[in-house]
């Protein structure tokens, strides 16, 4: 990523140096997260080495000093450091400065050092850190969502040790942490019959196997409805039309080998403990989860350790009478797929009426699909900038189950348009971020809202339906007025974003 910035660096030089006719020169660069953070530092200080050696003109030089630099925090998890690696640690000192690199490396003096332990704008203690780069040199830092940077300034947790140099851009000289909330294209996803054909289409074509000698799924008479705010019962035709697709692949399962290398879609976990009885789920609450397994996401620990609090709640009722989980997607750490899997099975083990309704999917699975299929999406995430399936599936009509950190604080309203914990704990577990509960942990605090959910659409059910429309209804497209790209375009013109 060095490397990258350091290729974008020398276009914007040979550009502004006359090598390239009848090409602009930007106005502004925005730097999306640790990725192009080091290009930070060649702005502030390759140019201004260059400019006073003669290797680029003073004009050039002032250019770059005065270029106007948004660095966009997505996910602070990640900062691109070079963890103990001193060789890698000089090679990106190479590729950046050069020559000049020990001068360089010697004057990067930080932000602000009165919050800075490490005194420079490139080092975490003895690393080359991309994101404080970026943090510590830009002319604005923006977080993903409005309460992401709350959790910033807050939370050293959150931000992964760099607290203090969020709050010395938040209560700094110019306060320049301005948060701008993520989008996306709502046109693109609402449930439209082009965008239902669309997903019915391509289901239908993950759900097909190659070997023509495998069980087949029947999509006879099954099709997508378009569906909106006053037609929610196309909705549940779609619903009933998926739940139905579902329990064939749970048949085909049944009759297949699971072979994890194998690379078919909708491979489930211990198929043969899978079952669900209902023709009709009209009245049946399905939750659904589509997203990456991994840590972050929360399934493998929030999710789980709540459901046992739910199970042992729902130990006597019938499964027909509880909901359908369906989980899966992309597994970005094979350890937290492999805690769902044990969860999978002991849940069956001890609460099988719980758990033979639960369906644990290998890998792949379409959030599109799932969520029009679905009446709630769970979001369990142990930490989350901003997140889009949430708002993916509130354009489905799929109202959220969230806890209550960064983005899903600020495009879920609690009650109205989904579900989020009354209370939020840092992973440590000895920070509340979010008050007002009592409860004294995440699993506690997501079970309740899990069952406030659930009780809502059993015996709230005109109220339920209130907040699916209130859900569809949402637009956080980034083109709307007074949307995203507004606030940007004005951050850009003006530093300020209104």
């Amino acid at each position: 990523m060095a490397f990258f910035s350091k290729s974008v660096y020398e276009l914007i030089k040979s550009i502004k140096e006359g090598d390239f006719k009848g090409i602009k020169a930007p106005n502004c660069v925005l730097l999306n997260d640790w990725h192009a953070g080091s290009l930070a530092a060649m702005f502030n200080y390759t140019a201004q080495a260059e400019a006073d050696t003669g290797a680029i003109s003073k004009e050039t030089g002032e250019y770059f000093d005065k270029l106007p630099t948004i660095y966009i925090v997505h996910n602070c998890e990640h900062q691109g450091a070079t963890d103990g690696n001193d060789m890698n640690r000089t090679n990106i000192f190479g590729t950046l400065f050069g020559a000049y690199g020990m001068d360089i490396i010697g004057n990067s003096k930080s932000w602000n050092e009165a919050f800075d332990e490490d005194k420079s704008s490139l080092m975490r203690y003895t690393n080359f850190n991309s994101a404080k780069t970026g943090l510590s040199l830009a002319d604005r830092v923006v977080p993903v969502s409005d309460y992401y940077m709350e959790e910033l300034v807050k939370s050293n947790e959150k931000a992964r040790g760099l607290m203090h140099l969020m709050k010395a851009r938040h209560y700094g000289p110019g306060h320049t942490l301005i948060p701008i909330t993520n989008g996306y294209s709502k046109a693109l996803i609402e449930p439209t019959q082009s965008h239902m054909d669309e997903v019915w289409n391509k289901s239908k074509g993950d759900l097909t196997l190659a070997d023509p000698s495998a069980p087949k799924i029947n999509f006879d008479n099954l099709s997508l409805k378009a569906y909106d705010e006053k037609t929610l019962q196309n909705k549940i035709d779609n619903k009933n039309a998926i739940m139905n697709v579902f329990k064939q692949i749970i048949e085909r399962e049944k009759q297949l080998p699971y072979d994890e290398s194998d690379n078919r879609k909708y491979m489930i976990f211990e198929a043969d403990r899978t079952d669900l009885k209902e023709d009709d789920f009209s009245n049946t609450p399905v939750i659904a989860y589509s997203g990456r397994i991994d840590p972050q996401k929360g399934v493998d620990s929030i999710f789980k350790e709540a459901m046992w609090k739910f199970a042992e709640h729902n130990k006597n009722t019938p499964e027909e009478k509880l909901p359908v989980f369906i989980i899966g997607g992309t597994i970005s750490q094979k350890g937290s797929y492999d805690k769902l899997k044990e969860f999978k099975h002991y849940m069956t083990e001890f609460y099988p009426n719980v758990g033979k309704r639960i369906i644990l999917i290998k890998g792949f699975l379409r959030t599109d699909f799932v969520a029009t299929a679905s009446d709630m999406f769970l979001v369990p995430s142990a930490f989350e900038p901003c997140g889009l399936t949430q708002l993916e599936a509130m354009a489905k009509g799929s109202l959220p189950v969230a806890t209550s950190t960064g983005g899903l604080v600020t495009t879920i309203k609690d009650n109205i348009d989904g579900f989020r914990t009354k209370a939020f704990f840092d992973e440590t577990g000895d920070k509340q971020l979010l008050y007002g509960s009592g409860y004294g942990n995440n699993y506690d605090a997501y079970c309740e809202t899990l069952e406030r959910a659930l009780d809502t659409y059993y015996n709230h059910r005109d109220k339920f339906e209130e907040m699916q429309k209130t859900a569809l209804n949402n637009d956080f497209s980034w083109d709307k007025e007074g949307g995203a790209i507004d606030k940007y375009i004005n951050l850009i013109r003006t530093g300020r974003i209104n």
